[in-house]
């Protein structure tokens, strides 16, 4: 009777781990394609041999979070030699936010791996350095690089003034004609899961007053696929959908 137990207990292990989302060696995430029957959010067998026909292409994101682009014609394994990841949940939740935005692009090489998070391209890093007063919610920006205040529209006619007030501080910023970023005020301290008022002299978008909660990006995220999960887990929805368009060239 023993061997049977221990069979048992090996086989309902393996379940409990997949039900904690243990992930799979080799599954990628679909970040843009043009091969048919193949959409944005699909998570799929990347230790499986893919065609690419001549002028179809495909983008994929590995368990790392590094962009795969590969073009037609292409034949091979797209995850060979890549190691499981952690867990389950970064592939699930990317997948998510990745549905329904693929576009079809021009090719622009046979294959590239993108840049590692230590030099994010410019637009990714406008977008992690954004906070946009438009509306109240949340934004999510990583310290090092210099957070911003940025408007919708520029001021026009006179310059706008906003009063920041956040921790017990309020300090003064003023936009002048034609500008639509300044840039964070020194005086008051920008912190992580703080949330701020501000008071505009004249209404933007129809607002005049709005609350933003402002959460810091860790320095270490692992890729900037990882950084729009942990975007979009902290609601910061607008900045993580456009983080993830900035991958996709």
């Amino acid at each position: 009777m023993f061997v049977p137990i221990v069979k048992w207990v090996v086989l309902g292990l393996t379940a409990l781990l997949c039900s904690v989302g243990m992930a799979v060696a080799g599954q990628m995430v679909v970040l843009n394609s043009t091969k048919a029957g193949l959409v944005s959010g699909a998570i799929i067998d990347g230790e499986k041999p893919l065609e690419l026909k001549q002028g179809e292409r495909l983008q994929l994101v590995d368990q790392g979070g590094t962009v795969h682009d590969l073009f037609g014609p292409y034949n091979a394994v797209p995850s060979k030699g890549q190691a499981a990841g952690e867990d389950q949940g970064f592939l699930t939740a990317l997948s998510s936010l990745t549905k329904g935005g693929g576009t079809e692009t021009q090719a622009l090489g046979a294959f590239r791996k993108a840049p590692s998070f230590g030099g994010p391209p410019p637009q990714a890093q406008a977008i992690m350095s954004q906070i946009v007063i438009q509306k109240s919610g949340v934004s999510c920006v990583k310290a090092a690089l210099h957070p911003k205040l940025v408007l919708p529209v520029s001021p026009s006619a006179k310059p706008l003034h906003v009063i920041l007030k956040g921790k017990g501080k309020s300090t003064a910023v003023e936009w002048k004609e034609g500008t639509v970023e300044h840039a964070w005020p020194e005086q008051m301290p920008l912190m992580d899961n703080a949330r701020y008022t501000l008071e505009l002299s004249e209404k933007v978008d129809g607002m005049d007053k709005m609350q933003v909660t402002v959460h810091l990006i860790p320095e270490n995220m692992a890729s900037i696929a990882h950084t729009a999960v942990w975007m979009a887990d902290r609601k910061c929805m607008d900045q993580a959908r456009r983080l993830i368009a900035s991958l996709r060239q």
